[in-house]
């Protein structure tokens, strides 16, 4: 695993020695002190750590830094030759098409020493962050946003729009960060200084992709050829292999396929006690003859998965060095559809982009609670979530329907793993992302919206998995396509589980505590009223638990 930063002047002046002290401290504390190194080139500082592991290559008139794996390459390719031949693109439109025949989860920078060029670039789906900030002729950019908080020149301006999203999806939107003056690239995304002057472009977009009219079998066959794929081209010839195990339908298929091609498959469950998720990953596990490894908690959480995992691989004495990667999920959206129903993709057809996205909101009960907000911001909180949102749409000519559908991936999607990213350094674990691929995701992307709806390409496309993973039943979403297995009424379900209300009153006045002493909170909060609102819900004489959600994902 691997994080980078960097610093340059667009005016052309070196780097003052201030600066560089700062950002080799910010960027020594971000990365907890591990090993960093150092690209130096007139006016532009570049650093990167795990410098071992890290994908990187300079000649006398270039210098590439590249974390995660592009996946240009065929198996029987060296990863070497591909970032030789990255580096070796003269120009950004040059680089931007190299960059569009990538398959993997990565981002990186690229310095071209002879013209002083610099191109900063993420991954299709925008899942590997990379973090920018201009100051006059400054410019700092990060895989890791720790670094500008670190940093003693950074204007932390709160965005008021940043705060809202957060309460309402959990994080915030497009290539917007907490902080006002700090931008994430978007998925497919080139951040350029070319002649002292600094840009963006892209260079893939979603809904360029054709859809078809309608779909046959040789379509969803496709798709799990190229999944497939996908995975055979991550395990890299792996014989021993680690992965997430829950009891849903993406983590099944997905260590299914890693099963055929690894002589031993060790697996991990993090979920409650007497849940379908640890019942059913556990009788996977052992159907298909996987060593299983499992951690109970007594109410469903959502921590840092890698860490919990790099934390049992530890405690089960498995090889866990710098090169070690497991294998993740993340196919709820990209091929269940999920959080989008008929009558979304009905408004989107006929045009009324408004009452889609109402419906979308209503339905996924998503909303903006303002009642607890200063005086001064309720105003400007109205109708902010729906305006957001359709500022965002992308519209394919040929299906409008596909439009709330490119919203999600385009933003729920890589914020799930933000907090992975973010304390790489901490887990050191690396992920392998097959829902991710580039060329199975395009295949996803062909399919018509009304053939994604509730699972339906899902079920379809599941049956060409080994037999094993249908021999056991599976937990399935609220009004999706339903599990045909018989399932046990003693396992508690996901979507239908309720904390007791008596740990529910004093963890989440905990959370409230967390919360409050955050900038968000004091900024944007009434701090009296919320204090005698967590009172009550304290001690069970009125529930907030909607406050309290919001706080958790303050918190996060």
């Amino acid at each position: 695993m691997a994080v980078f930063a960097g610093i340059l002047d667009k005016s052309g002046k070196k780097i003052t020695h201030d600066n560089k002290v700062a950002i080799e401290a910010a960027f020594q504390n971000a990365c907890l002190n591990e090993p960093t190194a150092e690209i130096e080139h007139v006016n532009r500082f570049v650093l990167s750590c795990y410098a071992q592991d890290i994908n990187k290559v300079r000649n006398d008139s270039d210098a590439l830094i590249i974390v995660g794996d592009p996946l240009i390459r065929s198996t029987s390719a060296s990863i070497e030759n591909e970032i030789n031949d990255i580096n070796a693109t003269s120009s950004l439109e040059a680089l931007s098409k190299k960059l569009a025949k990538a398959r993997g989860v990565f981002s990186g920078v690229k310095l071209n020493k002879r013209n002083g060029n610099i191109y900063i670039f993420t991954v299709k789906s925008g899942i590997r962050p990379v973090y920018y900030y201009q100051i006059g002729d400054l410019v700092i950019y990060s895989s890791l946003i720790s670094l500008f908080e670190n940093l003693p020149f950074v204007d932390f301006k709160i965005s008021f729009n940043a705060l809202c999203e957060i309460i309402a999806f959990g994080f915030c939107l497009s290539n917007r960060t907490v902080y006002q003056n700090i931008k994430r690239l978007n998925g497919g995304e080139c951040l350029s200084i070319i002649d002292r002057t600094v840009n963006t472009s892209l260079y893939w977009v979603c809904c360029d992709i054709p859809v078809k009219l309608d779909i046959s079998e040789d379509d969803v066959e496709a798709a799990f050829t190229s999944f497939d794929d996908a995975i055979i081209l991550r395990l890299q010839q792996t014989k021993e292999g680690i992965a997430f195990l829950s009891g849903g339908l993406d983590s099944r298929v997905t260590c299914s396929q890693v099963n055929e091609y690894v002589n031993k498959l060790h697996t991990f469950n993090f979920s409650t006690d007497r849940s379908q998720d640890n019942g059913f990953a556990k009788l996977f596990a052992e159907n298909t003859g996987l060593i299983h490894h499992e951690k109970q908690f007594d109410t469903l959480a959502y921590p840092n998965w890698a860490q919990l995992i790099s934390d049992e691989i530890n405690c089960a004495q498995l090889n866990n060095d710098t090169n070690q990667k497991v294998v993740r999920y993340g196919g709820s959206v990209a091929v269940g559809n999920v959080y989008i129903d008929e009558e979304v993709n009905q408004h989107f057809n006929i045009g009324d982009n408004v009452s889609a996205i109402n419906s979308y909101l209503t339905t996924t009960k998503i909303s903006l609670s303002t009642q607890f907000l200063k005086h001064k911001y309720k105003k400007q909180s109205v109708g902010l979530l729906e305006g957001t949102i359709n500022k965002e749409l992308l519209c394919n000519s040929g299906e409008p329907a596909k439009s709330m559908y490119y919203f999600l991936m385009n933003n729920d999607q890589k914020r799930h793993l933000q907090l992975h990213f973010e304390t790489i350094c901490q887990h050191k674990t690396e992920l392998n992302l097959p829902f991710f691929d580039s060329d199975f995701l395009k295949e996803i992307y062909a399919i018509p919206s009304s053939d994604l709806l509730n699972h339906k390409l899902y079920m379809r496309w599941f049956q060409y998995f080994p037999n094993n993973t249908q021999t056991v039943p599976w937990q399935t979403y609220p009004n999706h396509e339903k599990c045909p297995l018989k399932v046990s009424t003693n396992l508690s379900y996901q979507w239908g589980s309720v904390r007791k209300k008596e740990k529910t009153n004093v963890s989440d006045y905990a959370i409230y505590l967390k919360a409050k002493n955050t900038h968000l909170f004091k900024r944007f909060f009434d701090s009296k009223k919320t204090f005698v609102a967590m009172l009550l819900h304290r001690f069970g004489i009125k529930n907030f638990s909607y406050l309290v959600n919001n706080f958790n994902k303050i918190n996060c």
